[in-house]
C-alpha cells in the first residue's frame, strides 16, 4: 500500500442531484451501461481535493437515460504541500498521477455502492455497477469554465 493512503481523509460525501426517469415502456432490466465522468478540483484553502462525478445509466444498446446522479466526494490530505504543486506558469495544479489513480478508484467504488442504494425499491434496482478495471479509464482534458 504507497505511503499516501494513510494520509488521506474523506471528510464528505454529497449527492449533488439525482433523478430517475420513468421506466421506458420497452425496458427489459437485462444489461445495463454505466457513463461517468470524473473531475479533480484542488482546493489549496481546505489542503484537499473533491472529485465531482457524473454518472448516467442507460439500459444496453439504448440511448435513453435512465437515471442520472451528480456525487462530490471530498479528500483531505495531511500532507497536501508535499504531493500538490502548482505550475508556475499556467497556476494550474499538478496531480501526481498515483494520487489521481488512487481517488479514482475509491471514487468508482464509493459510487458503486451509493447507486446500489439509490437503487434499492426502483426498476433499477438490478443496475449494478461492474467493476472497472482502471486501465480501461480514458483521462480526457477538458477546458475549465
Amino acid at each position: 500500500m504507497p505511503d499516501f493512503v494513510n494520509k488521506i481523509k474523506i471528510p464528505g460525501i454529497e449527492i449533488l442531484s439525482s433523478s430517475i426517469n420513468p421506466k421506458p415502456s420497452e425496458f427489459k432490466g437485462i444489461g445495463f451501461e454505466f457513463g461517468f465522468r470524473l473531475d479533480i478540483k484542488i482546493s489549496e484553502a481546505r489542503k484537499g481535493a473533491a472529485v465531482f462525478a457524473k454518472i448516467d445509466v442507460r439500459e444496453s444498446k439504448n440511448d435513453y437515460i435512465l437515471a442520472v446522479v451528480y456525487v462530490a466526494i471530498g479528500y483531505d490530505f495531511a500532507n497536501f504541500e508535499e504531493i500538490f504543486k502548482k505550475s508556475d506558469k499556467s497556476g494550474i495544479w499538478n496531480i501526481p498521477p498515483e494520487i489521481s489513480s488512487y481517488l479514482n478508484d475509491v471514487t468508482i467504488s464509493t459510487l458503486r455502492g451509493l447507486l446500489f442504494n439509490l437503487f434499492q425499491g426502483t426498476y433499477l434496482s438490478k443496475a449494478i455497477m461492474p467493476l472497472i478495471a482502471k486501465e480501461t479509464l480514458v483521462p480526457q482534458k477538458v477546458p475549465s469554465g
